[in-house]
């Protein structure tokens, strides 16, 4: 290898092109974007009011929501953001909620039953 340096140009000239070698790939083409779409919801519109209610009924027995989402580990913002309905509710969410209440997420999600009725085996009771 020799250590010369490129000459100069002489008067009236332009410089020497640099002669380096550059990698030239075809052409290809982009992917097309898939259009955005939104997830089907996890829970029906019945099952998500009343899941937002057992996250204001968390709030009152936890104290705020700060406390609750501690509890629950996650965001407060986030807690807000689901309760108040700026946010959906999401199945991780329903979970966190159900283990810091230590109920099943059945009875978050399940309508209420009739006062007679015994919610385990579903026998009527005597009035």
């Amino acid at each position: 290898m020799s250590d010369r340096l490129p000459r100069p140009p002489r008067k009236g000239q332009d410089p020497p092109a640099a002669r380096h070698l550059r990698l030239v790939r075809p052409d290809t083409p982009k992917p097309a974007r898939r259009p955005y779409h939104r997830r089907p919801p996890v829970f029906t519109a019945a099952e998500t009011l009343r899941l937002r209610a057992a996250l204001f009924s968390a709030r009152s027995l936890f104290g705020s929501f700060a406390c609750a989402a501690d509890a629950m580990y996650i965001v407060p913002e986030a807690l807000r953001a689901a309760a108040t309905g700026r946010s959906p509710v999401t199945a991780e969410m329903a979970v966190r909620l159900a283990r810091a209440l230590g109920k099943p997420l059945d009875a978050l999600t399940r309508p209420p039953s009739e006062a007679g009725v015994c919610p385990t085996c579903g026998a009527r009771r005597a009035p």
